[in-house]
């Protein structure tokens, strides 16, 4: 699994009502996330970097997104966070 947000790995982060700030202690570097992305982060833990089981994992807490803007929005951060190094390119 890759590796993702801890107190103790490579990231740290902090939680809000209306996000969380991930800082990566490897590069200094710190990312403002939406609620959103930072479920679909910490469900990466469980469910790897496929979309639809990423999407399974997290449909019961976000029923409103219709099926399709809901996979092509995880699938958007997943490619967003590995452009920044938080999560691995996928090999798909």
């Amino acid at each position: 699994m890759p590796e993702v947000a801890t107190a103790r790995g490579r990231f740290a982060n902090r939680l809000w009502p209306d996000g969380a700030a991930l800082f990566d202690r490897n590069t200094g570097d710190t990312h403002a996330l939406d609620p959103f992305s930072f479920a679909v982060l910490e469900a990466v833990g469980t469910a790897g970097l496929d979309t639809d089981a990423l999407a399974a994992v997290l449909r019961a807490s976000f029923p409103d997104l219709p099926d399709d803007d809901f996979r092509a929005e995880i699938s958007r951060i997943v490619a967003d966070m590995a452009e920044l190094g938080i999560l691995p390119k996928s090999t798909k």
